[in-house]
């Protein structure tokens, strides 16, 4: 299916060497540390650890915070394999070495509702093993196409937001907000009658933001409303994280689609 959102991660590799015929590898990130440079460390299925220097542009904050959110850990990643750089602390050339050019996090599709032939919003398996998808179909506009949620097991959607592949959810609502320490899109919609639909995809740049106050880890979560309920009552009738990070919400993509205006949220 085609992703609104796959991440990707240059790392150069250093102090392990992968066979020069390997086009890529899969495994999951098992670490982080930094000397003179900073690195990565990947675990493949076998229990093989290969390590390598961190210079992707997710990875500028990291190594200048010299730290990786931990939410990031235990991810699985694909790793298409190139040639890197290594430099000493004096900035020094220290010669080449094998490189991971790319770094695709494979949460994001490993878990969805969506088809091949649709475009995939958001999408995530939650933690009591139901999966949580947005779907467009490919030709979504304000005029066109559908915006349809889903909610159930792989293979078994108990719930679709509209209940037919046509138009967008009621009462659309996208707020966004973005600086240098984090990214946070929320969207929000109604079934038509008494729940409220809101879907969060939170992502940490840096640890601390410009004020030097803590910067919440990434997360992607679900939480339903029921309207017939006050606040003080507690209307949130369901709330879940997703077990890892999956396809992120991109609420200026929805918005350039469906035609639905974004609010600036604060954090």
């Amino acid at each position: 299916m085609r992703t609104l959102n796959t991440l990707f991660l240059l790392v150069a590799l250093g102090g392990f060497a992968l066979p020069v015929s390997a086009a890529s590898l899969e495994g999951e990130i098992s670490g982080y540390e930094c000397g003179d440079n900073c690195y990565l460390t990947v675990t493949d299925a076998a229990g093989e650890e290969h390590i390598g220097l961190c210079t992707a542009t997710l990875c500028e904050n990291w190594n200048a915070e010299t730290a990786m959110p931990d939410s990031f850990k235990g991810t699985q990643v694909r790793v298409t394999v190139g040639t890197g750089t290594q430099v000493d602390g004096s900035g020094n050339n220290m010669g080449e070495m094998e490189s991971f050019d790319e770094i695709e996090l494979l949460g994001a599709d490993s878990a969805t509702h969506c088809t091949d032939d649709e475009l995939t919003v958001f999408s995530c398996e939650l933690k009591n093993k139901k999966t949580v998808s947005v779907c467009a179909s490919n030709d979504v506009s304000a005029r066109s196409g559908y915006l349809q949620y889903r909610f159930g097991k792989i293979g078994k959607i108990e719930l679709s937001v509209p209940a037919k592949k046509k138009g967008f959810p009621q009462e659309l609502s996208l707020q966004h907000s973005k600086d240098d320490s984090a990214a946070y899109n929320y969207m929000s919609f109604s079934n038509g009658g008494n729940f409220i639909y809101e879907l969060t995809s939170f992502r940490q740049f840096k640890s601390t933001n410009s004020e030097g106050q803590e910067t919440p880890e990434s997360s992607d979560t679900l939480a339903v409303r029921d309207i017939r309920k006050s606040m003080r009552e507690g209307d949130i009738v369901f709330s879940s994280d997703c077990a890892m990070l999956g396809s992120p919400l991109d609420v200026e993509v929805v918005s350039e689609w469906t035609g639905v205006q974004w609010e600036r949220a604060g954090f």
